[in-house]
């Protein structure tokens, strides 16, 4: 899964959420196991999208913490806000 969780793009309005079970990890020494759930009805062909951050916090605290990934976030909650969109 880690190699498919590494792949997934961010968005302030993802569709899916990752867990983290550590109970793997704790019993038998292993890597802790990440599950993602989708957090509303996703369409066929439709990108699966994690945030990497808080997405609660105001547009500016997400940018700065986005930054530190190398990108600003263009998602549709990102250009709603932004008030050089408005």
């Amino acid at each position: 899964m880690f190699s498919c969780l590494c792949t997934m793009n961010h968005s302030c309005t993802p569709n899916c959420l990752v867990a983290y079970d550590t109970t793997t990890a704790e019993k038998m020494g292993g890597p802790a196991e990440a599950c993602v759930f989708a957090t509303k009805d996703i369409a066929p062909g439709e990108e699966l999208t994690i945030s990497y951050i808080d997405a609660s916090l105001p547009l500016r605290e997400r940018r700065e913490l986005l930054a530190h990934y190398g990108f600003e976030c263009r998602c549709s909650k990102c250009q709603f806000e932004d008030p050089k969109h408005q």
